[in-house]
């Protein structure tokens, strides 16, 4: 077949790479333009870790607000060999599972939270304070954090004035006491929690 006839403007599109990345205007795109295509392509990952023993509404509520910061979120539960939980991380891992928003990410992990972040591929540690007595403790570790690993940055979310009071040592409290904890926990570990002394 004969050759097609170049038109007036075949070479500036050669130019841009088949017009793929130009500028709307036809112009060669510049280097705000290219960062601003490979920024769209960047994801965060967010890893939160805690022993969640059990889960409460105020990990619930923290988890659902770190999801407005982070592209993925990782919910870590440690294992601690030297302390016996009060419920089995894998029935944590299926209360988590079962509460937190769709598309959170559940796992149990050893050693450092710092490193499980790592492993998890995530660059950001969601942590959360319920109050100025959380926060020194918190501020160390973060610190201590950067100092293993610089690539991993910690973000401090202040708990909601309505979950500050909530925490997972008052539910097993009040739970002993044979209070009501559907105030403090969803309704799945409310459930598990009535099944565990059945």
């Amino acid at each position: 077949p004969p050759a097609r006839r170049r038109e007036p403007g075949d070479e500036r599109e050669e130019q841009q790479g088949g017009g793929g990345h130009g500028r709307p205007d036809g112009a060669p795109p510049s280097a705000l333009h290219v960062a601003l295509l490979s920024c769209a392509d960047m994801s965060v990952t967010g890893f939160f870790a805690g022993s969640f023993d059990p889960p409460t509404l105020g990990h619930v509520e923290l988890a659902t607000r770190a999801l407005r910061v982070v592209d993925r979120l990782v919910v870590g539960v440690g294992r601690n060999a030297d302390k016996a939980g009060w419920l089995p991380v894998e029935r944590r891992l299926e209360l988590l599972r079962a509460v937190l928003p769709a598309g959170v990410e559940v796992v149990a992990f050893d050693g450092l939270a710092v490193a499980a972040a790592r492993d998890a591929g995530a660059t950001v540690l969601v942590r959360g304070v319920r109050g100025p007595e959380d926060c020194h403790g918190e501020l160390t570790m973060a610190r201590a954090n950067t100092r293993l690993d610089d690539g991993v940055e910690t973000v401090i979310l202040p708990s909601s004035s309505e979950m500050a009071h909530i925490s997972s040592r008052l539910v097993r409290e009040v739970h002993r006491s044979g209070g009501d904890v559907t105030v403090f926990v969803p309704p799945a570990v409310a459930a598990a929690l009535a099944d565990r002394d059945a």
